[in-house]
């Protein structure tokens, strides 16, 4: 199709709903997360901070915290889900087209990797809002490329998933069994 502007945002194409449905299913997804882990500040002695503990250090100090308990995640965590979920439900309800940006992704990897490494080299420079910046950039940046990804993935009419079981235009055989 071609190109047009609906809402002062450029539109290649007509069809949004793969890119809706897959931004609002993202979204939700890492908004689940982020609910979950400030859940586990008020229930401190759950199943929440062993969840977490497989994906995150859980250091008190370097975590935010609700009632003198700490989140499940630390700050940096946090920020990342909060930014792909931000992100993702962004990118997904907009109808800008456009090409993912490579600039963001790399400022955002860049600014990610400068935090971490301030906090080895010299601790000081390790500030809290220095990682939330950097987790919320690098979160939004990446969601840019898991929006379309998903999209493909859930509605790609491309050989390699043609025999999905989800896929209606399936061409391989029933068995008898389901013929009645």
């Amino acid at each position: 199709m071609g190109e047009g502007v609906q809402g002062g945002l450029t539109v290649k194409d007509n069809n949004h709903f793969p890119q809706l449905i897959a931004g609002m299913l993202l979204g939700t997804l890492f908004g689940f997360i982020v609910m979950l882990s400030i859940l586990s500040a008020w229930m401190p002695h759950s199943v929440l901070n062993h969840l977490f503990s497989n994906v995150c250090h859980q250091q008190a100090e370097r975590s935010h915290s609700f009632g003198g308990h700490a989140f499940g995640i630390c700050i940096r965590c946090f920020w990342l889900y909060m930014g792909l979920s931000v992100g993702s439900l962004w990118h997904g309800c907009t109808t800008n087209a456009r090409q993912p940006s490579k600039s963001l992704l790399i400022g955002g990897l860049l600014i990610a990797g400068i935090s971490w490494l301030s906090g080895w080299i010299l601790p000081a420079l390790d500030w809290f809002y220095i990682r939330i910046f950097s987790s919320l950039t690098l979160g939004y940046a990446i969601s840019q490329y898991a929006v379309p990804g998903m999209a493909e993935l859930l509605f790609s009419n491309t050989a390699s998933n043609k025999n999905l079981p989800f896929n209606h235009e399936s061409k391989r055989a029933r068995p008898a069994a389901l013929d009645h």
